[in-house]
Parts: structure tokens; C-alpha cells; sequence
């Protein structure tokens, strides 16, 4: 390999490093102790959406665009 490959590759990894652990893993750990404060299980958030399919098309949309989620039948933000 060249030598400005390996640089190149030595420079991508720690890039991805550093995003891991500086954006991945807060985010995460943010998420996870949000997730507890608001009392959703994995089960909720695994389970099948039974709604009006309309409001499944805008829950979706909401989720893209807004982070929010459906918990018990109300829409929370996810942030």
C-alpha cells in the first residue's frame, strides 16, 4: 500500500474513533437514560403500532423529521 493510502487510512480510523467517542456513545447514553426517565420499556418500543394507518403514515413522518415517538398513545419527543 502507498504510503499516502496508509495515512489516509490511519486518518479515516481515527475519524471514526472519535465520532464513536465523541457523538455515538453520549447520544446514546443520552437516549438509554431519556428512554428510563420516561418509562419506555423495550417492549414498547418493540411492539406493533395498532392505530389508524393515518396516523401511523404522520407517526412516522414525525419521527423522521422531529424525533418524536409514540409512548402509550401520545406522541413524545425524543430529545
Amino acid at each position: 500500500m502507498s504510503i499516502a493510502k496508509t495515512v489516509l487510512h490511519k486518518f479515516v480510523g481515527y475519524l471514526e474513533a472519535q465520532a464513536s467517542e465523541l457523538i455515538w456513545k453520549p447520544r446514546c447514553s443520552a437516549t438509554i437514560a431519556w428512554e428510563q426517565s420516561q418509562g419506555i420499556s423495550a417492549k414498547d418500543k418493540t411492539s406493533k403500532y395498532t392505530g389508524p394507518r393515518e396516523q401511523r403514515q404522520l407517526l412516522r413522518r414525525a419521527r423522521f423529521w422531529t424525533g418524536l415517538r409514540l409512548v402509550d398513545g401520545a406522541l413524545k419527543s425524543f430529545v
